[in-house]
């Protein structure tokens, strides 16, 4: 699981955007929101950089958590996947 860190997120419509560009990338992937936390966790078998790169596709800033650069892959960046 892979939890990212989506600064604007606010509403359920942000909500609806995510999980449609998540699901388009893989259709059985779990997806968990935490809005008060501006989280999104993810069960996917796809890779997370597939999974940051949709989420931006859609207009939204997105890091790992725990990581200060939204272009890493992994929590702590010296990971490829």
């Amino acid at each position: 699981m892979i939890t990212f860190n989506v600064p604007d997120m606010t509403c359920g419509h942000c909500e609806k955007v995510i999980t449609k560009a998540v699901k388009e990338t893989d259709g059985n992937a779990k997806i968990h929101f935490d809005m008060k936390a501006k989280t999104v966790a993810i069960d996917s078998s796809s890779p997370s950089r597939l999974l940051q790169q949709a989420i931006e596709a859609t207009g939204y800033e997105v890091t790992v958590e725990g990581s200060n650069d939204k272009n890493n892959s992994s929590c702590c960046g010296h990971c490829s996947i």
